[in-house]
Order: C-alpha cells, then sequence, then structure tokens
C-alpha cells in the first residue's frame, strides 16, 4: 500500500516505473513479484488496471 501512495503523490525516483511499450500513458509500477498497471488521465487522475503477480499481470 505504501507504493501506492507514494504513486498518488507523483512519479518517484524511488518508485520502479516504466512505460509500457506499444501503449500511449499505459504504465507499470513493479512492486516485489506484484505488478500494478495504470495510466494516468487528466487532471492527474491515476487509472488502475491490474494488480497482479508478474506471471500474470501482462496476460489479458
Amino acid at each position: 500500500m505504501d507504493h501506492l501512495q507514494k504513486l498518488k503523490n507523483g512519479f518517484s525516483s524511488e518508485l520502479d516505473i516504466k512505460k509500457l511499450e506499444g501503449k500511449s500513458n499505459y504504465y507499470r509500477l513493479r512492486v516485489g513479484n506484484y505488478r500494478v498497471l495504470f495510466t494516468i488521465r487528466p487532471p492527474n487522475i491515476i487509472i488502475i488496471f491490474v494488480i497482479r503477480p508478474r506471471k500474470s499481470a501482462y496476460k489479458r
């Protein structure tokens, strides 16, 4: 939960965030073996799509 609170406060260098390839404005946050997939919509609204273990986070 600490990672999500930090994400809410803005992108921080201490968070492992990467932009997803082939997707516009889609990102992933790494939290141990879990991945949080999210997008940011104006004005600074974070929409979380998935919180899953790494193995299944990217599967549709």
